[in-house]
């Protein structure tokens, strides 16, 4: 089955919350049909409504629709999933703050991002058994954390890449940090990876690629003091390093290589 559109249903008296069309994959017909209905949900959640909800999230990945019904400002988060194929809903469990979600080897992995008064923002990932039917039931926390800063946009399609080659597996040993810092991405050139530093200015230009993330981050913090030298004054932001003292940070700082192209930029 090939899913062609999935489209976000909001009013009640639809009776429910998805329409998703698809290919099936004996066939060329095109059908479209509404999945998660309000009448499975009431089942196990009497007093369910979109009235009382603050809307939900959804994607499909495979023949599962995955849907995130947000309560409390996202710190009450219900997980829906929908097998399209058998047209019924397999799950619905308690995930506070997910906001993705997807299932492998028997468990749905759920990616989480914490962002409430009394905790530094930060992104975990909970398992749970499929198959569960209790909106009260919470996953098991994994051994998974990334902190950000407070005000930071978190771009959480690009946050991970997976050296397996399935970018939706959340699993903790196939996870791999891509873009925590300003102008920093990890990627595999020449079968190893690397950490390319770009900056924008009329376009992007690459200041260097690095083995070490932190160099990689503060590598970056170089070439934005170096533009503003040269005379540029866009406002851009620098990377906060953690548990690094001034003067280490320093002699990292002054040994580090930038590209000769940027240090012979003309403005």
């Amino acid at each position: 089955m090939e899913i062609i559109k999935l489209e976000s249903i909001y009013e009640e008296s639809r009776k429910a919350l998805l329409n998703v069309t698809y290919k099936s994959n004996d066939s060329d017909k095109v059908n479209s049909k509404m999945i998660i209905r309000y009448s499975e949900i009431k089942k196990v959640w009497p007093d369910f409504s979109l009235s009382a909800t603050e809307g939900f999230t959804a994607e499909c990945y495979g023949k599962y629709a995955y849907a995130h019904i947000n309560i409390a400002q996202g710190q009450g988060t219900f997980l829906v999933i929908w097998d399209i194929e058998e047209d019924k809903m397999i799950h619905i469990s308690s995930c506070s703050h997910g906001i993705k979600s997807v299932i492998s080897e028997g468990y749905i992995y759920t990616l989480c991002d914490v962002c409430q008064w009394g905790c530094k923002p930060h992104l975990c990932v909970e398992k749970t058994k499929i198959g569960v039917m209790n909106r009260w039931e919470e996953g098991d926390s994994l051994d998974f954390k990334i902190d950000y800063e407070p005000g930071t946009k978190v771009n959480y399609d690009n946050m991970f890449i997976n050296i397996e080659g399935d970018e939706t597996d959340f699993r903790r040993e196939n996870l791999h940090i891509v873009n925590l810092y300003h102008g920093v991405t990890l990627e595999q050139k020449n079968g190893q990876y690397l950490y390319t530093v770009r900056i924008h200015i009329k376009g992007n230009y690459i200041v260097g690629r690095y083995e070490n993330e932190i160099h990689a981050a503060i590598a970056y913090n170089k070439a934005v003091d170096i533009l503003h030298k040269k005379g540029i004054k866009k406002n851009y932001l620098q990377n906060f390093i953690e548990n690094l003292s001034p003067s280490r940070y320093a002699e990292i700082y002054s040994n580090l290589p930038i590209s000769s192209k940027l240090l012979s930029l003309e403005v």
